[in-house]
């Protein structure tokens, strides 16, 4: 028999009511997701009206054909810093900053005769 263990969340006081996931950090050539959460209460009527970078030279973002009400596409594009922001149609504006860094080579082994890429 197989048992399910369900997490629940309580946000009290300040908390904000939305937030902005994804990744803090990117290697340069990699893409990932970002994603507006209602942590408080879900409101059907809000959804993103415009993504944004602040360095868009570094981090390219764009909104998610297949999840165009909350999601967006994050693209590392140099090393650097950039800060994402998700537009609302409420007019709120909710960031995250993701640092891309430069992606690490894989190591290659050099054997007599025999080099190994790893």
């Amino acid at each position: 028999r197989e048992t399910k263990e369900r997490m629940y969340l309580t946000v009290e006081g300040d908390s904000p009511d939305i937030v902005l996931s994804g990744p803090d950090t990117m290697e340069v050539g990699q893409s990932d997701s970002v994603r507006v959460q209602q942590v408080k209460e879900y409101d059907s009527s809000l959804y993103v009206t415009m993504w944004k970078s602040s360095a868009p030279d570094v981090v390219e973002v764009g909104a998610v054909i297949n999840d165009s009400q909350f999601g967006g596409g994050v693209e590392a594009l140099k090393a650097g810093t950039a800060t994402i922001t998700a537009i609302l149609n409420d007019g709120r504006e909710i960031s995250k900053t993701i640092t891309v860094v430069d992606s690490t080579p894989a190591p290659v082994l050099n054997l007599p005769g025999f080099p190994l890429t790893l």
